[in-house]
């Protein structure tokens, strides 16, 4: 009798949430209790407590691809800003008026922070925290990027693991986090969870740091395999073979590429993510005057997606070395 009722509690919840997901941008998602529903948020998202799941564990509609505004429509990157003028409260569906600024509030965008004189690139200095930096055994992370770029990253997250060290810089993976469709759907939960499921691929790659004609540069290319062959891919998840040092400290390094946009420079910040804010980084501060608009390529940990994951992969990591009588 008590299986009976699973049952159908079980199937009223899954004729609920598929109902709630008619629109084909959405697909089901399980959540546990206290966690935001993973799903790419556009930036300035603000109502994250409306897609805190509660209880145990609950479902909610994810967008497959696109990112959720602040109406709760499913849109393109670059209409995240033409859909931010209302909220939506996913319990009922119903649109919410969005509280208006208070008089003199400021924008969310990014402040450009006065920094100080930036030194020319290619100073030594540079050169040796850039590399001490590649060599670090911490986990490095796209912090942020110049928001013109930053709109065609394939990626959710990138991070970086170390491997080995080399000589001029280091052996460390490229971890791309990104929603893809599941190789294979087992049919019994195809309706529930959808075709898609946050996944890490990962890359090895060499990371070299070098002075060419006075300036610092970071050379990247897929790493070697032990049988001497190397991924086929054109390029590492669209990063570039060669960047230019702009600011390096042992904690970040701010990496210039391609063309100047208004005659500012297209940057990315990697480092070593700390608590608080990610624009309060030594890199950002020294460099946001040089480059062009900068925007955060991570969120808050309690709503990042890719820390959910690691921290949920750590747990199961452990659980199967505890269940082998490995000590970790």
């Amino acid at each position: 009798m008590a299986l009976l009722l699973i049952i159908v509690i079980l199937t009223c919840k899954v004729a609920h949430i598929a109902d709630a997901c008619a629109d084909s941008k959405e697909a089901p998602r399980f959540c546990w209790g206290g966690q935001v529903l993973y799903q790419k948020y556009c930036p300035g998202f603000q109502n994250y407590s409306q897609y805190t799941c509660f209880g145990g564990s609950s479902l909610g509609c994810a967008c497959k691809t696109l990112y959720r505004a602040m109406d709760g429509q499913c849109v393109p990157y670059d209409q995240c800003e033409a859909h931010a003028n209302r909220d939506v409260d996913i319990r009922t569906g119903r649109h919410l008026k969005r509280v208006a600024e208070a008089p003199g509030e400021t924008s969310k965008k990014m402040p450009v922070i006065p920094s100080n004189p930036v030194t020319v690139p290619g100073d030594s200095n540079y050169e040796e925290a850039a590399r001490q930096l590649i060599k670090s055994p911490k986990v490095l992370e796209l912090l942020m990027m110049s928001e013109d770029s930053y709109v065609h990253d394939p990626c959710l997250c990138l991070k970086s693991t170390w491997l080995a060290d080399a000589t001029e810089g280091a052996e460390r993976t490229v971890d791309c986090y990104d929603y893809r469709k599941w190789l294979i759907v087992p049919h019994t939960i195809q309706n529930l969870e959808g075709k898609e499921k946050l996944m890490k691929i990962t890359r090895d790659a060499e990371f070299t740091v070098e002075n060419t004609g006075g300036r610092t540069k970071v050379y990247l290319q897929h790493a070697t395999r032990v049988d001497g062959t190397s991924h086929t891919d054109s390029s590492i998840f669209r990063l570039m073979n060669e960047y230019e040092v702009l600011v390096a400290k042992t904690t970040c390094v701010t990496l210039t590429f391609g063309s100047p946009v208004d005659g500012k420079q297209q940057c990315m910040i990697w480092g070593i993510r700390a608590e608080g804010k990610v624009e309060e980084n030594d890199c950002y501060n020294s460099s946001a005057s040089v480059c062009d608009d900068m925007t955060s390529a991570v969120e808050s940990r309690k709503s990042d997606p890719c820390h959910a994951y690691d921290e949920q992969d750590k747990r199961l990591t452990k659980k199967a070395q505890e269940e082998q009588g490995i000590k970790a």
